[in-house]
């Protein structure tokens, strides 16, 4: 269960059927194999829900319960300060990339590694950071969007 940063906006997992989904001000959500645990998190304005969900053979990032494009895994899901962008992490293959409303980084690693329940952490209203890994090395790695 999840309120949103302004109190206006209740959100919280219910399973039906072997199927999970979110709901959200009492308005049922769309229906998934499995939505992660802990994954809710609000934009800072409360004006938008996101998380991740799943099917047997994908995952992907759901935002204000649109699914976005699909990838063998997603993690880290966050928002920008002004809530305008959704980033998160997603590995497809053996490539590890970061993804802003939907458009996939051109920079890819072996891994992108935040302590587990991490976001993608902003530093300012337009960049935020995370951990790669590439060909054995650590690279502290700072993007900015738009």
């Amino acid at each position: 269960m999840k309120f949103s940063p302004d109190g206006r906006h209740l959100a919280y997992g219910v399973e039906t059927g072997g199927f999970e989904r979110i709901v959200l001000d009492g308005q049922e959500q769309r229906t998934f194999d499995a939505v992660a645990a802990g994954s809710l998190v609000f934009s800072p304005d409360g004006g938008h829900l996101g998380y991740i969900a799943g099917s047997q053979y994908a995952r992907f990032a759901v935002v204000d319960d649109s699914r976005k494009p699909r990838f063998d895994m997603v993690g880290y899901l966050n928002f920008s300060p002004d809530g305008r962008y959704a980033v998160y992490a997603a590995t497809q293959g053996t490539s590890a990339f970061t993804v802003v409303n939907d458009r996939p980084a051109a920079h890819q690693y072996d891994a992108i590694w935040l302590a587990h329940g991490q976001k993608l952490p902003f530093d300012s209203r337009k960049k935020f950071h995370y951990l790669a890994i590439k060909e054995g090395s650590i690279y502290l790695v700072e993007e900015e969007v738009d």
